[in-house]
């Protein structure tokens, strides 16, 4: 039931935090194809490519997708439907 200055129940921080999973989602897929766009591209004629910003940035990516699952996990365990 809404509350009447506005704010929502129990429902809305839910569908915040399956929002904040879905944002994660996303993030992570951008992160991974991020780090492999600099990974594959072709250096300058003299320069030397470090490999260490896409390491750092897939892993940031990795733990977004582990963030979300953590979160959709408390979701599911607290029986907010899909």
């Amino acid at each position: 039931m809404a509350q009447p200055d506005g704010g929502g129940g129990d429902a809305e921080p839910a569908a915040k935090k399956k929002v904040a999973v879905y944002v994660l989602i996303a993030l992570g897929f951008a992160g991974l194809i991020g780090a492999y766009e600099r990974a594959t591209r072709i250096p300058m004629p003299g320069e030397h490519p470090s490999m260490t910003i896409p390491f750092i940035v897939a892993a940031l990516a990795t733990l977004c997708f582990v963030a979300a699952g953590l979160m959709a996990r408390g979701l599911m365990k607290e029986g907010v439907p899909k």
